[in-house]
Formats: C-alpha cells, sequence, structure tokens
C-alpha cells in the first residue's frame, strides 16, 4: 500500500458524494472547470464499464454519470466533495446557463436541488467568485477521488485524463469480472 504522510491512498484522495435529498437544494462553488463523465453499470454497486468489450453492455447499456468537484458553502460546515449527476441533468443545466449567457468554470456558484424523488438534479448558475485552486489541481483532485470510489489506478501527478483512462480498462474489466462472479448478473 502507498502511504502519503501516514494516511492511506483512500483517505488521502477521497472525497464524499454529494447527495441531494428530494424537496432540498445545496449551494456550491465549483471547484472543476469541466465534468468528468465515467460508463457505470450497477452490480449490487457501482462499477466502472471496461468499454467495447464489456459483457454487461450487451444485456442493458451502461449509465453515463458526471463528476464535479463541489465546495458545499450552504452546509453548517461547508466541505469540498464529488457531485454526481447524469448526462442529462448536465445537458439541460448547460444548455440553461448557455441561454442565460454562462458558462461552466472554476469558481461558478450553483444552486443545485431535486423536486421529488427519482426527479433529476437541477443545476443553476447563481454568480462567480475566485478560487485559489486551479483547474489542472482540481481535475487530478477529482480523479483521484473517482479512483478511490471506484477502485481504479489512482492517476499519477501529471497524467492526461485520456492516459489514465486507458490504464482503467484492465482494472474495471476485473471489477466488472468479479461482480458478475459474485452474482451481479
Amino acid at each position: 500500500m502507498v502511504v502519503f504522510n501516514g494516511e492511506s491512498v483512500a483517505s488521502a484522495f477521497s472525497l464524499p458524494l454529494i447527495r441531494v435529498p428530494a424537496g432540498s437544494a445545496c449551494e456550491g462553488v465549483l471547484l472543476s472547470d469541466r465534468p468528468l463523465f465515467l460508463a457505470v453499470h450497477f452490480l449490487g454497486k457501482s462499477v466502472v464499464c471496461p468499454g467495447s468489450e464489456c459483457p454487461l453492455c450487451s444485456g442493458s447499456g451502461a449509465r453515463l454519470r458526471g463528476y464535479l468537484m463541489v465546495e458545499v458553502v450552504s452546509s453548517p460546515r461547508p466541505f469540498v466533495g464529488l457531485l454526481e449527476f447524469s448526462s442529462c441533468t448536465w445537458e439541460r443545466s448547460f444548455s440553461l446557463a448557455g441561454l442565460s449567457g454562462e458558462r461552466v468554470r472554476l469558481g461558478s456558484v450553483v444552486a443545485v436541488s431535486r423536486r421529488r424523488k427519482n426527479s433529476p438534479l437541477v443545476i443553476e448558475w447563481l454568480a462567480q467568485k475566485s478560487v485559489s485552486m486551479s483547474a489542472a489541481k482540481a481535475e487530478h483532485r477529482t480523479l483521484c477521488a473517482l479512483a478511490v470510489l471506484y477502485s481504479l489506478p489512482v492517476p499519477g501527478p501529471e497524467e492526461e485524463v485520456e492516459h489514465w483512462s486507458e490504464r482503467c480498462r484492465s482494472c474495471a474489466e476485473g471489477l466488472v469480472r468479479g461482480a458478475m462472479a459474485r452474482g451481479g448478473r
């Protein structure tokens, strides 16, 4: 196990998923300037789809999930976490932001809400504020958190997203096979 300052990789890189229950909302500041998307299957837990040779995709397609690193500021104790959303939520929110002249960027202040159970998240752009984290550092931090969340290899400090996703493919294949062997499908 790799150790950083006496902490495990998981504790060094993990970020909580931001959950927005039905009928509630939260306000946050985007610490990412673009979402990172992963195709996932649910087999008792979410597993990353390995891509073209995936045995699960023939039965049902993978769901595309997006992630942004967000500082939740409306909580009594502000925290940084991963906002997880569907591709449909992103397309709708991004289109609405574009119509109002906004664009996704580091420091965008957003309101995230969910009206009813099983209804999609709604992301509304509110304002802009300056943040001290660079886009590259935020992207790397998000990749590290996704690696911990989905049991994937942790990306190197300068590794590009495309290279990391290629490295993850064989790991994802093994995770899917293991989940299927345990009765996932």
